[in-house]
Parts: structure tokens; C-alpha cells; sequence
């Protein structure tokens, strides 16, 4: 009950520390909606995100928490700052902002089935991938695991990444600076770029 009663403005944060969906209800309804510019400050291991909007998400749990689900999920800012995020959504994500991960932290990204697209960088203003933390694309089925850049504004990799399956540069540049984008070179599940 309840549904969309709980508004979290820019600079607004909520902290969770126990429990686990912070939506309240099952997708795609929800008591909590989160605008652009709040964080949701994760110290929990176990939320929701098949079917999900988050606005700015950051993980401060020591443990793993592992995002799964077919549903499109979308995020403005991933920031690692503790633990090990593992986000292997099937559906469609929207990537808004920037992914950072602190040193010693990590994400992964390895879905368990053929996704859609594994992750979409469809930001507004220009967006990065960085941090001195571990950041992984695995592709554990085939070429259709996608990573695409739908940003006029570009993406700047501020470390090396490499994606396995698809990129697909929809709009925008990949600014690689001093770092390396490497496509997949597997027989079976080779990187291309399309």
C-alpha cells in the first residue's frame, strides 16, 4: 500500500541497513521512487533490481551483492565503494552516469543467459568507467552479451576495460586516453564491433 509515497529528492539519501527491496512492493509498483541526483546507499546484500529505477546507486556493504533479473533496471551513478558488486541482469540496463570502483573493490558484470543488451550507456552528459577497483564484462554465452554507447556526449575509459561480446556504438566516442579497450579474442565468444 502505499504505492509511490515515498519521494527521494536530489541530495536525498537513504540508507539501508537491514531489510532487502527497498521498493516496498513488487515491480512494477512501488512505494519509493528515487529522482535524479538521490542515492541509494546500499549496506544490505540482497536488493531489488529486475524492474528497477535507481537514481545514484553506492555500495557499502563488505560482502557480495549479486543484481540479477530480466526486467529493464536503470541507474544514474554506480559507485563501488566497499564489498563486490556483481550485476548480471538478462534485461536491458541503463547506465545514465558514471561507474566508479574504489581500490581493492569490485564489479562484475556477467549475466547467465543471453541478454538483450548486458549494459547501455544512454547518458545525457558525458560518462566514464573508472576507479582502481576490478571492473569485468564476462560473456558466458555468445556475442549477443552487448555493451552499447547511445551518448552523444561519449564515454572516457579511465582505465582498461575489456568487453568479450558486442559493442555497439549506437552515438557518441569512446575517449581511451592513456588506457586499452580491448574486444574479446575467445574462438567461441570473440569481441566485435558493430
Amino acid at each position: 500500500s502505499g504505492l509511490n509515497s515515498m519521494i527521494f529528492q536530489s541530495g536525498s539519501r537513504f540508507i539501508a541497513r537491514g531489510g532487502s527491496n527497498p521498493f516496498g512492493a513488487g515491480q512494477p509498483s512501488s512505494v519509493v521512487t528515487f529522482q535524479s541526483g538521490s542515492t541509494f546507499d546500499c549496506q544490505i546484500t540482497g536488493p531489488a533490481f529486475s524492474g528497477r529505477t535507481y537514481a545514484n546507486f553506492e555500495l557499502n556493504n563488505a560482502g557480495t551483492v549479486t543484481a540479477t533479473g530480466s526486467a529493464t533496471s536503470t541507474i544514474e551513478n554506480i559507485t563501488i565503494n566497499d564489498g563486490t558488486f556483481n550485476y548480471n541482469m538478462t534485461g536491458r540496463s541503463n547506465i545514465k552516469g558514471n561507474i566508479t570502483v574504489a581500490p581493492g573493490k569490485t564489479m562484475n558484470i556477467a549475466p547467465a543467459s543471453n541478454p538483450t543488451d548486458s549494459l547501455v550507456f544512454n547518458g545525457t552528459s558525458q560518462q566514464s568507467i573508472s576507479g582502481a577497483g576490478t571492473f569485468t564484462i564476462t560473456n558466458t554465452i555468445s556475442i549477443q552479451n552487448k555493451v552499447v554507447l547511445n551518448n552523444t556526449a561519449g564515454l572516457v575509459l579511465n582505465k582498461n576495460v575489456t568487453i568479450p561480446g558486442t559493442l555497439v556504438m549506437l552515438s557518441g566516442n569512446i575517449t581511451t586516453g592513456a588506457n586499452t579497450l580491448t574486444l574479446g579474442t575467445n574462438i567461441l565468444i570473440s569481441g566485435t564491433l558493430a
